[in-house]
């Protein structure tokens, strides 16, 4: 019968993981199936997006980045036209060269301070320069560099003038070319390409009657203006060249290339600024998509870029994150059809586990009932036995908890009986000494007596509270020993306490009984001659805290040493408590032991010099639940 049941319960076993795995590969199969399908389809449509994205990004990019260059440069024209306006100048310009030196200072100086008025609230334009018709009459240079006193700054600036390209909005010139060669820059600026090169933009100056030309206005601004500009809104994987109308190199993240014609870096591109839209051309040895945008103002081209193979890994990036999110859906997937399986055949599961192998904590468990008729009785049968199994314990945990709550009461009877116990004639005597001292002496150590005694009768009522802090306790016996001292003058008494552990929880009332031995049994019998040394450290034990209080008394004899172990080892047996003075020990020991377990308590030690020691060994706890 027993085998024919082992049989049955390993049938039902096998049958429901065949079904769990048959249910659960299926939905797998299926899952998997329409994920490739529609990350095929996600792959696809993303790669698009991010092109269009990107698109988008560099016709904004284009758009905005080329006002920002046109507005610097119609800034400037607007500069170079009213640097050139006013009688002052006109008449400057025309007799420039028949003005003696006293005149020329005077016009350079005002031509000083207009320009540094004028040019001083712009920081985009590093350089002015002014010329009548046959040499350079001013200059203005952010740079502060010096003139070369060897060469013709008006043939210079007619031979660039002759590179730049018309602006025909403006009445300008602009051309892209380095510092003036006439002029002594610093070694810094010259090795820095973006300050080394820069955009001339150039105005011819007209006289108001009769209209012709007499003289020109230049001025410059440095290619590291335009990287700025150029910079601020474009990200580190892309790249930007800004061309003049002749392909050469304004600007671009290179420096050194500026100044160079964009041909002979790479010929795709300059092929292929014909296209209009988005095309693939070759940069820096990479194939990259690019876009260009020509502006209508100044007729200088932008360029940006952005290597193919990083667009490639944002939409393959994208894909494997579809790929990781897709598989631990799967995984979810799986899990929930084995447990929503699993949870179909759940009475199954418990009848073969529970019943194969049922021990005592089988009493915590809930068992579900099946959905057949035969199985529900089996379940409803099993379950009725658990029941009435966790019930016995139920029952014999409350008995427990009862006979240790009788235990903790007793405890707390046992302790409230020792406070009881306070010798009266302590309180007699302490009051005769009050008396005689303020009959010899006068009134004045009376209120001292009095405050320690007071002291000591507050801080002893808390029998109410079963746990105080150390420094409560510390307290107790300090006003305790100043009262016997003042009744016995040649006890002394001193401390070793670690003052980090004053704050620590411990039982109420441990230490006044085991002080209160120390001087009725230790220095009685010397005339109440003698010192106590009190101590509280760390132990090397982790987490334990020693108590020690040392007397110099007469010891333990034989009879003593026996009745104290004895006490200390059966402190639950109270037959042998024929002394009053055993009650405190015992109570103490027996609390220590309750709160701390036995691994805790009290125990006593001779001294080789005299006397005992009377050693409390606690854990270290500052809140108590």
């Amino acid at each position: 019968m027993k085998n024919h049941a082992e049989r049955l319960l390993k049938r039902l076993n096998n049958l429901k993981k065949g079904l769990r795995f048959k249910i659960s590969m299926l939905n797998s199969v299926f899952f998997l199936a329409a994920l490739t399908v529609i990350l095929a389809i996600v792959s696809v449509m993303n790669y698009k997006t991010i092109i269009r994205k990107e698109e988008q990004a560099f016709r904004a990019y284009l758009t905005n980045s080329l006002i920002s260059v046109d507005n610097k440069l119609k800034d400037m024209s607007r500069v170079s036209l009213m640097s050139t306006s006013g009688d002052r100048f006109q008449d400057i310009l025309l007799n420039n060269q028949n003005r003696n030196i006293y005149e020329q200072i005077q016009d350079e100086e005002y031509l000083d301070e207009y320009y540094t008025s004028l040019v001083g609230i712009r920081d985009d334009i590093s350089g002015i320069y002014i010329y009548d018709m046959e040499s350079l009459i001013f200059y203005h240079d952010s740079m502060n560099p010096s003139l070369r006193r060897n060469l013709n700054a008006f043939s210079l600036m007619a031979g660039v003038k002759q590179k730049a390209t018309n602006l025909q909005q403006a009445n300008c010139y602009l051309a892209a070319e380095q510092l003036p060669g006439f002029m002594r820059y610093s070694q810094n600026y010259i090795e820095n390409p973006f300050q080394g090169n820069c955009i001339w933009m150039l105005r011819d100056i007209y006289s108001f009657s009769p209209h012709k030309v007499v003289g020109s206005v230049a001025l410059t601004i440095q290619a590291e203006k335009l990287r700025e500009i150029l910079e601020d809104s474009i990200g580190e994987e892309m790249f930007y060249i800004l061309l003049t109308p002749t392909n050469k190199i304004v600007c671009c993240r290179d420096g050194n290339l500026i100044g160079m014609d964009l041909e002979s870096i790479s010929g795709d591109i300059a092929a292929a600024l014909s296209t209009k839209g988005s095309m693939e051309a070759k940069w820096d040895g990479e194939i990259c998509k690019i876009m260009s945008l020509q502006s209508e103002y100044s007729s200088l081209r932008l360029i940006t870029g952005k290597p193919v193979r990083l667009l490639a890994k944002e939409a393959t990036g994208f894909v494997w994150y579809s790929v990781g999110i897709g598989l631990g859906v799967a995984v979810i997937i799986i899990i929930l059809t084995f447990r929503n399986v699993g949870r179909n055949l759940k009475p199954l599961k418990f009848l073969v586990k529970e019943m194969t192998d049922f021990d005592g904590d089988s009493g915590k468990i809930h068992y579900p009932e099946a959905r057949s008729d035969e199985i529900r009785q089996l379940v409803k049968a099993f379950r009725g036995m658990v029941d009435m199994l966790d019930q016995l314990m139920e029952t014999q945990y409350k008995d427990q908890m009862r006979i240790n709550e009788i235990k903790l009461n007793e405890q707390k009877l046992s302790m409230l009986y020792l406070k009881s116990q306070v010798n009266p004639h302590f309180l007699y005597n302490t009051l005769d000494n009050i008396r005689i001292r303020a009959q010899i002496n006068g009134d004045t150590e009376v209120c001292y007596m009095l405050m320690e005694l007071v002291k000591f009768f507050r801080l002893n009522v808390k029998a109410g509270h079963q746990f105080v802090t150390l420094d409560h306790e510390f307290s107790l016996i300090d006003s305790y020993l100043k009262l016997m001292c003042y009744r016995y003058e040649q006890i002394g008494y001193h401390y070793n306490i670690d003052q980090t552990l004053l704050g620590v929880m411990v039982p109420n009332f441990i230490l006044q009984p085991l002080v209160e031995n120390s001087l009725v049994h230790g220095l009685r019998d010397k005339g109440y001659k003698g010192k106590l040394l009190i101590e509280a450290h760390r132990r090397a034990n982790g987490g334990q805290i020693e108590i020690s209080i040392m007397d110099d008394g007469r010891g333990f004899d034989q009879l003593d040493r026996d009745h104290i172990c004895g006490l200390l080892d059966k402190y639950e047996d109270q037959s042998d408590l024929n002394r009053r003075t055993s009650i405190g020990i015992v109570n103490v020991q027996r609390r220590l032991k309750m709160f701390y377990g036995e691994e805790c308590g009290l125990h006593y030690t001779e001294n080789k010099d005299g006397g005992v020691t009377a050693h409390i060994i606690i854990k270290e706890r500052y809140e108590i639940s």
